[in-house]
């Protein structure tokens, strides 16, 4: 539950796709903050940086949370700093074992708060907001591809991440805020979305199934009726105001 009236439900899930041999998606939903991690890295790598990432992220902005009274520029600049020294702590890590080494990961995160949200990523994983019947991209891939023509959609791309967290010291997440609406939603994925649903079809699913589990689900069996070559991980997330009941008339 959220504070000044707004209600809030949300439902993640991760599938590995019907090609890849393990997951290296990672998801988290913590009250207020919602995170997706896509890893990059051979061997058990990638999902060894996908946990400890959201892992970090978390266990930062939680110790931060009681002490944040700043405004909107001081919490972005806060957050560039966990971003950076989660990256750091995973590049330090990935240099201890042999198995790990070049290990990262994306990140896509939704932070609810003061009937706002915040919304970090680095990578190619992406935050979505569906409001008025709408689906908008409020996240900008950190990534050079060969083809970004969602008619292309399924098919194996060339896309080359321009940042990634752990595969170097320093690291920047692109950072916004705004405030919520009454009956915002929002999808936080992996690649393994959308690169198989285009933004329109996703449009869809959501106009057709408003509970977040049901849409959830909806979203994941989409991308794998499309091939679901990649991992595939989304969180829908669902803003309301909550039905007051008779002890508060």
């Amino acid at each position: 539950m959220m504070d000044a009236g707004f209600g809030l439900s949300a439902f993640g899930h991760t599938d590995k796709g019907l090609f890849r041999q393990n997951n290296e998606d990672y998801f988290a939903i913590f009250h207020d903050l919602f995170i997706v991690a896509d890893g990059l890295g051979g061997h058990n790598a990638g999902e060894v940086a996908s946990k400890l990432a959201v892992e970090t992220i978390a266990h930062k902005i939680e110790s931060m949370r009681l002490k944040i009274t700043e405004g909107q520029e001081e919490l972005k600049d806060n957050i560039q700093s966990i971003i950076k020294e989660t990256s750091q702590h995973i590049y330090e890590t990935s240099l201890k074992s042999p198995q790990q080494k070049g290990m990262g990961t994306t990140i896509a995160s939704l932070w609810i708060r003061n009937n706002q949200f915040t919304a970090f990523h680095v990578g190619d994983s992406r935050i979505y907001r569906y409001r008025n019947g709408m689906l908008t991209l409020m996240t900008n891939d950190h990534a050079n591809e060969v083809s970004v023509d969602e008619d292309q959609l399924g098919r194996i791309r060339r896309r080359y991440l321009t940042q990634a967290i752990g595969t170097s010291i320093e690291c920047e997440a692109r950072v916004i805020s705004e405030d919520l609406e009454p009956m915002d939603r929002f999808i936080v994925c992996s690649d393994g979305l959308t690169d198989y649903v285009t933004t329109k079809e996703m449009e869809l699913l959501l106009l057709k199934n408003n509970d977040a589990k049901e849409a959830t689900h909806a979203l994941i069996n989409a991308a794998l009726s499309r091939g679901g070559r990649d991992n595939i991980t989304a969180i829908v997330l669902n803003i309301s105001i909550p039905t007051k009941s008779a002890s508060d008339l």
